[in-house]
């Protein structure tokens, strides 16, 4: 399922990939885990295999939020980047990802592995810094007992992250013009969710509305919010590490009573939100509907369950600002306390 190779790389590297290819394995997710641990910068998640469809479905978008459950539970900035064949991944487009420096390996198929991360090799750009294999722990190999988490049972509904839509699960979502909205600051695995899902149902143009600067100036630590350039570039970059061939547009979101482009462009199909945006979506079809364009397809993302960076259970841009805000306070105060250590004492 994994690659092996030699020789190992260090643990934490800055970019790695993780190949699956059997989705039932008890313990892919296990090996998951660690690999999300073993990684600080971006993690790219390769998907393959004979089961692996030729365009996204409502089953495989929820196969994708089960890959950033891990992210969601230990680190929720980390960059996951789903990679899918059909999103224009091939073999050679993997191994000359210029920022990769890792292959995890696994032990269960040393062959298999070893074939892989030798044709990576092979196929890589002798300018590209060489690839390296980078160890699994032994403990997080070991089997997992179905619909778990660390040996404990897991509640079916309402602790992961999952994809809704009113079709069947197996049913090709395929769509020239999609459009998705969102603040996007600090982007985190909420995000990921919902743009990664968006570029995969995506084959042409994705439309990208960002809250603009102004509609945000009440938000708590609104003087660290990243700035509207900043967070569309962001949203953006991630939709086309996904899907390269997109063609993305963003535009800026300045008045919630103006209709957006996903309700004013005909041509628009389908349109992603999360669960708590559900209702925006119906406004924006009962707007398509009374001017005569077809409405769209709601693709709804749920929320990202996360104990570390939540607000009201789910995964925040105003937890993550907080968090930021706290660090902040606790190195000024570092600051303040070594300076006072090292002023000289006053002369009386």
């Amino acid at each position: 399922m994994f690659s092996r190779g030699e020789p190992a790389a260090e643990a934490n590297s800055t970019c790695n990939i993780l190949r699956i290819t059997d989705f039932s394995r008890d313990d892919w997710q296990y090996v998951l885990e660690e690999a999300v641990r073993s990684t600080s910068h971006r993690l790219y998640v390769l998907l393959q295999g004979p089961d692996l469809p030729a365009s996204a479905s409502a089953k495989l978008l929820e196969d994708i939020a089960e890959v950033l459950k891990p992210v969601a539970n230990s680190k929720p900035r980390l960059d996951v980047v789903p990679l899918l064949p059909f999103a224009g991944w091939s073999e050679g487009q993997v191994a000359n990802l210029t920022d990769l420096r890792g292959v995890f390996l696994d032990s269960n198929d040393t062959k298999v592995g070893t074939s892989y991360l030798q044709s990576l090799i092979k196929l890589r750009g002798e300018t590209l810094p060489p690839l390296q294999g980078v160890e699994l722990s032994a403990r997080q190999l070991k089997a997992a007992p179905p619909n778990t988490q660390d040996g404990k049972p897991c509640s079916a509904e309402g602790e992961h992250a999952s994809l809704r839509i009113d079709a069947h699960p197996q049913s090709s979502l395929a769509f020239d013009h999609v459009a998705v909205g969102g603040t996007f600051d600090r982007l985190h695995v909420g995000h990921r969710l919902l743009l990664a899902a968006t570029a995969l149902i995506c084959k042409q143009r994705v439309y990208v509305g960002v809250t603009g600067d102004k509609l945000l100036e009440k938000k708590k630590h609104f003087e660290l919010l990243e700035p509207y350039d900043q967070r569309a570039t962001a949203a953006a970059s991630y939709l086309k590490s996904v899907r390269p061939a997109l063609s993305v547009q963003t535009g800026a979101l300045l008045d919630p009573k103006e209709p957006t482009a996903a309700a004013t462009e005909e041509g628009m199909q389908a349109l992603v939100v999360s669960k708590e945006t559900i209702s925006g979506g119906e406004t924006i079809n009962q707007y398509r509907r009374e001017h005569g364009f077809a409405p769209l397809e709601l693709v709804v993302v749920d929320l990202v369950d996360d104990s570390a960076a939540v607000e009201g259970g789910k995964v925040s841009s105003t937890a993550l600002r907080e968090q930021d805000a706290a660090a902040l306070c606790s190195r000024a105060a570092d600051v303040a306390k070594h300076s006072e250590k090292n002023d000289p004492p006053e002369s009386s």
